[in-house]
């Protein structure tokens, strides 16, 4: 079986500021890591590969320039990932999910053989959650989100998923695209062996040209970003419990919170 991982590489989302006037994130200064619902989908596919070593492990991770995310992709194959692609594309930040499912779908197709492709989600640039249902969309593949564990029998997918009230479990046959929402164990940590052996681990990059979609463009522009409006001072009630309560509930009757 080859399972794909899509992976993002992120500003430490600790260090990220808002820049004034600007339509994204400042990250111009701030340490590159991978996404943390990424490295629990990637640790599901490693797992995967745990039960039956002949299953491949590939990373692909989209980028704006291919050397500021190498380093970090290089955790993804000490972790246990057999290959990585990193998909340049300098006008990455301006495209959209779909766009980005485009181009995973014809990355998919230029791997081949592809079984199940596995996101972490949800995305935490956009935080629009459709990247995953999009791909599987192109493909004509079925998809399973917030899924937290997942065994393969064959061509068969088990899924338990996190629903409100407790899990579901559904089966699903490949190809298909899982989204993974939680995972009870941590991810793994790259060993000395699994950090040594990643340097001889293939690592390629490819251009968007590579993928026939030289001139592919987004439907959706973000016009602008800002922070929430700042926190207003607090109202302390005094006296009687009775005078107060009711005090309290006509203040927010009068905002509408009731």
């Amino acid at each position: 079986m080859k399972i794909v991982v899509s992976l993002k590489v992120v500003a430490d989302y600790e260090q990220v500021r808002m820049a004034q006037g600007a339509t994204s994130l400042d990250t111009s200064s701030v340490p590159r890591v991978v996404y943390t619902f990424d490295e629990l989908a990637l640790e599901v596919a490693l797992r995967q590969k745990d039960a039956d070593a002949s299953n491949e492990i590939v990373v692909v991770c989209q980028a704006a320039a291919a050397d500021k995310v190498r380093d970090v992709v290089k955790k993804a194959l000490a972790m246990g990932a057999d290959r990585a692609v990193i998909i340049e594309d300098a006008k990455a930040a301006e495209h959209d999910s779909l766009v980005q499912g485009k181009i995973l779908k014809a990355a998919l197709e230029k791997l081949g053989g592809v079984d199940v492709l596995i996101f972490g989600i949800p995305g935490i640039q956009g935080e629009a959650f459709h990247a995953g249902g999009e791909v599987a969309g192109l493909l004509g593949w079925p998809v399973v989100s917030y899924a937290s564990d997942v065994k393969a029998a064959g061509t068969t997918l088990t899924v338990e998923r996190l629903i409100e009230r407790g899990t579901q479990t559904v089966e699903v046959q490949t190809p298909a695209v899982v989204m993974v929402g939680k995972f009870p164990q941590d991810p793994r940590l790259p060993t000395f062996k699994g950090i040594m052996g990643a340097k001889n681990k293939p690592l390629e990059t490819w251009t968007l040209a590579d993928l026939g979609l030289a001139d592919v463009t987004a439907g959706v522009r973000t016009d602008s970003v800002a922070p929430p409006p700042a926190r207003g001072a607090g109202r302390k009630l005094e006296g009687d419990a009775a005078d107060t309560a009711k005090e309290a509930v006509l203040a927010l009757r009068g905002k509408q919170f009731i």
